[in-house]
């Protein structure tokens, strides 16, 4: 009961300090948001060169998830555009 009752204590405290518990600052949907676009595009030429480094399969899964901007973020996909057509580390092997 003392422990429930700190912690109910503590959450309280922190939600009026504009903390979430565990410490870490509450985010607004917008900063969230802009977190999320920089890992985007932090890591897509990274998803593009896993394609290319795998080959086959990979290769034709990129092409295809980059004509589906609807369920990939937009950096992944203007990446993964580099998979159509005839790219040149491709022709390269």
């Amino acid at each position: 009961y003392r422990f429930t009752q700190r912690r109910l204590r503590h959450q309280a405290f922190l939600a009026a300090n504009g903390l979430k518990f565990g410490g870490a600052p509450a985010l607004t949907d917008a900063e969230r948001g802009r977190q999320w676009d920089a890992l985007h595009h932090k890591h897509a030429p990274n998803i593009l060169r896993m394609a290319l480094d795998l080959r086959g399969f990979y290769v034709k899964l990129g092409q295809v998830a980059s004509t589906r901007g609807d369920m990939f973020p937009r950096p992944w996909t203007e990446a993964l555009r580099q998979l159509q057509g005839e790219h040149p580390e491709l022709l390269a092997r």
